[in-house]
């Protein structure tokens, strides 16, 4: 065999070589982008405990993913519990308001649906407000104060 064709058949093995391990790199990393994939799916899986005044029977511990805020998680809620029976009404950029749960309907008796977060009553309506691991939030249906 001639030099020429060593050198060939040398440089032939190690450009195999290398695409092997580029290719094996490459397998790597989409390994480990897929776990981290899966480990921020298990992250984002957050809890709150949830109480609808008048209302028994539903789940009182709701799983959401980080960020959500309390109206979509609420509609999701309904979608599996129907028994919630949510209606709301958009007010364009005033906000979405709570019209009822359960067969209690706002303006009933003076009543209406609000909600507390850890025993106090947030400035913002359920659109807005981001919910955040193991809050507690209750909807009461009372009298309001404003």
């Amino acid at each position: 065999m001639s030099k020429s064709n060593k050198i060939i058949i040398v440089a032939v093995a190690l450009l195999a070589a290398l695409l092997l391990f580029w290719n094996w790199q490459i397998v790597q990393k989409q390994a480990q982008n897929t776990g981290n994939i899966e480990q921020e799916k298990v992250a984002e899986k957050l809890t709150i405990n949830l109480l609808v005044e008048g209302l028994e029977g539903l789940p009182t511990t709701v799983e959401f993913k980080s960020g959500g805020l309390l109206l979509d998680v609420l509609k999701e809620f309904n979608q599996k519990y129907p028994a919630l029976n949510l209606q709301t009404k958009d007010f364009g950029q005033m906000g979405v308001l709570v019209e009822q749960m359960g067969s209690q309907k706002n303006g009933t008796d003076g009543k209406y649906w609000q909600y507390f977060v850890n025993g106090a009553q947030p400035m913002v309506g359920a659109d807005k407000y981001v919910l955040q691991s193991n809050d507690r939030v209750e909807w009461k249906f009372a009298k309001s104060e404003f």
